[in-house]
């Protein structure tokens, strides 16, 4: 089973390899399309603002002129059409159209969705969709557009609204953005590269990423068996608060916590099914409410520190460093990281054999680093005044023996 397992793995590496040969040239062709949807858009914006600027000047040189479309009324209620997209790869564009209607828009007034893949969203979260039917953006007909326009005006005529707008996002560029900050690294460990995110449209305030578990320019350890050693991060919420980007596991990861095997309340140990041997996969949590000085030695041996993991409240600075395990890798670019940490309140680490995350304070900062501990390195040793800390061991995500395919599937596999 365990070499069906290999072969599975294998397979799947090259099956990955293939689709990133596929999406490379499904992005040289987006990339062709997209400038020839750029200057066609841009060229119908400008027709659009100079339709918009003569409109604007003839009601400005007329101020006698009545009409009811023009004069502003007190009825506060807006009907709305909303613009999203049915093409594929547009969630960005649907969350930031999602994202902006709950900012601007009272769910009691009528709006109209056109598209799809957000219809149903608005429905789901309560707000008072006009159209029973669906109405698909990437096929809207004119005689469904005007349907929907002369609903829109005839409300405006009855005076169930004040106000008919438009709900959409501007396209600006594909290449620039401006930020309003300095620049923050996402992970200040040794191995995080290629960080991917996905936008959530249901909860539109936050984005889930993903990074590469290494870096290109450094080289690993493999296992002889398998001849590959590399994986993804934890998946990771990110969220802006007070200012600050937080990462934190997504919550979905709380529920592989298994077996309380240490525990221990300001400082004094209640419970030790350890008895200092460190296990290959853990989740750590530590509450540290003096902002003393912690120490954490994982993988360490009886006379090296293995994995160190410190902070100096005196001198405000958080280090980890794996200087002292016997397998060394990447030297040139060091084998320490530091960072200042003005109060060190609380550590949630991940340790799942080569791989250890640390999110320091509810995620305001993240360290992640690859290591290759020896059968030697088995030890764990902890220090710290008046500390809560917790260790669990890990349910397996997925079991050791494991088939992809059956035998009898219908892509014959």
């Amino acid at each position: 089973m365990a070499g069906q397992s290999r072969q599975a793995l294998r397979t799947r590496i090259k099956s990955v390899q293939s689709t990133r040969k596929i999406t490379k040239a499904m992005e040289m062709i987006a990339n062709a399309k997209l400038v020839r949807s750029r200057s066609k858009m841009e060229a119908n914006r400008e027709y659009a603002q100079k339709l918009q600027d003569t409109v604007d000047e003839i009601v400005m040189n007329n101020p006698d002129a009545e009409s009811q479309y023009v004069v502003k009324t007190d009825n506060p209620h807006k009907v709305t059409i909303v613009f999203a997209s049915d093409l594929g790869l547009c969630g960005g564009y649907n969350a930031n159209v999602m994202k902006m209607a709950n900012e601007v828009l009272d769910k009691e007034d009528p709006i109209y969705v056109i598209g799809t893949s957000l219809y149903s969203q608005f429905k789901e979260k309560g707000y008072h969709v006009m159209n029973d039917e669906i109405i698909s953006s990437d096929k809207l007909t004119f005689s469904e557009l005007k349907e929907v326009m002369e609903s829109c005006i005839n409300m405006y005529q009855d005076g169930k609204a004040g106000t008919v707008q438009i709900l959409y996002t501007k396209f600006v560029n594909t290449m620039t953005f401006t930020p309003d900050g300095p620049m923050k690294e996402l992970d200040k460990g040794f191995d995080f590269y290629a960080s991917q995110t996905a936008f959530q449209a249901e909860q539109n305030d936050k984005a889930i990423l993903e990074g590469w578990f290494g870096c290109s320019d450094y080289s690993y350890p493999v296992t002889e068996s398998e001849g590959w050693a590399g994986l993804q991060t934890l998946a990771r919420e990110l969220t802006i608060e007070d200012g600050k980007l937080i990462q934190r596991p997504v919550k979905a990861l709380g529920t592989i916590k298994d077996e309380l095997v240490f525990d221990a309340e300001n400082g004094v140990v209640t419970k030790d099914d350890m008895r200092r041997r460190m296990l290959d996969a853990c989740v750590i949590h530590l509450d540290n409410p003096g902002n003393n000085n912690v120490g954490l030695n994982l993988f360490a041996t009886d006379l090296k520190k293995g994995f160190e993991i410190s902070y100096d409240a005196r001198k405000k600075t958080f280090l980890i460093s794996r200087e002292a395990l016997v397998n060394q890798m990447n030297t040139d670019f060091g084998t320490e990281r530091k960072i200042t940490l003005d109060a060190l309140k609380t550590l949630d680490i991940f340790v799942d054999h080569s791989a250890v995350e640390i999110f320091i304070n509810d995620g305001e900062t993240v360290m992640s680093s690859r290591i290759f501990p020896t059968k030697e390195e088995h030890k764990i040793r902890m220090s710290g005044k008046d500390i809560n800390l917790k260790i669990w061991t890990i349910k397996p995500a997925v079991e050791d023996d494991f088939v992809i395919f059956e035998k009898g599937d219908d892509d014959g596999e």
